[in-house]
């Protein structure tokens, strides 16, 4: 299911008194959150033709509404704190040291975590996904990009580059792609609980998270290229083919 969490541009006014006969209202300028490119090419889903490549991070540390900044550098530093095999383990990390953050600075973290995310939203990282685990749904794709990410910086900047680095840190059963919903949604449970808000709801303010659900950037691979393009995981995992349906992780 696609989830849109909508962005909604947090607006202040500063109206000052003044003294005299006259008065004015300065205007600010709203930051916002940084947008996330959720461009894809219009190639459909099993299309092929040469891949496109893989999406650079932002030079720009994303902006949280107010002002306040979740540079890359300090976003990896909490994660790779938490970075964990177990989901469950870093989702709870993760809210331990989230918890301690400003609200807004907790909307930076899932804003920054939405960037990250889209670096890894391409066919190349699909199909690797599919090498692990057979057919991958939607949310499954989303789920699996979220466990990397949560091995750490290390682990997930080579998957970004190269992703059949991931046979030296995959999962080793499918539970674990499967809890790593509780890391996704770490950030916004915290911002709701600091807040009282439903992260959801129109007119929150939260970061879109859109981009993380779209269509990968590039084009479909098919067994044979799977298989080629991905030799060590093809020799790590069992795996299976797409069309057959989700596949147990089974190491060989």
């Amino acid at each position: 299911m696609l989830r849109k969490r909508p962005i909604l541009a947090l607006l202040v006014v500063t109206i000052t008194a003044m003294a005299t006969a006259s008065c004015g209202t300065p205007s600010g300028q709203d930051p916002g959150a940084t947008p996330v490119d959720g461009s894809t090419a219009a190639t459909g889903w099993f299309a092929y033709v040469p891949m496109s490549g893989t999406a650079e991070a932002p030079a720009t540390p994303t902006h949280a509404p107010g002002g306040r900044t979740m540079t890359t550098d300090r976003f990896w530093q909490i994660v790779d704190r938490a970075a964990s095999p177990d989901p469950d383990a870093v989702a709870a990390s993760l809210r331990d040291e989230l918890s301690g953050l400003a609200p807004v600075e907790v909307l930076a973290f899932e804003a920054e975590f939405v960037t990250q995310m889209g670096r890894s939203n391409t066919f190349l990282h699909l199909a690797a996904a599919e090498t692990v685990l057979g057919y991958v749904s939607e949310d499954v794709f989303v789920s699996f990009r979220t466990w990397v990410l949560a091995q750490g910086r290390a682990v997930y900047e080579a998957f970004v580059a190269a992703p059949d680095s991931l046979a030296a840190h995959g999962p080793d059963d499918e539970e674990q792609v499967a809890a790593a919903e509780s890391v996704e949604n770490v950030a916004l449970d915290v911002w709701s609980q600091q807040t009282g808000r439903d992260p959801f709801a129109d007119g929150s303010g939260v970061p879109d998270s859109g981009a993380v659900y779209s269509e990968p950037r590039g084009t479909a691979l098919d067994d044979a290229q799977r298989a080629a393009r991905f030799p060590r995981l093809t020799g790590t995992y069992r795996g299976g083919s797409p069309t057959d349906g989700p596949a147990p992780v089974v190491r060989r």
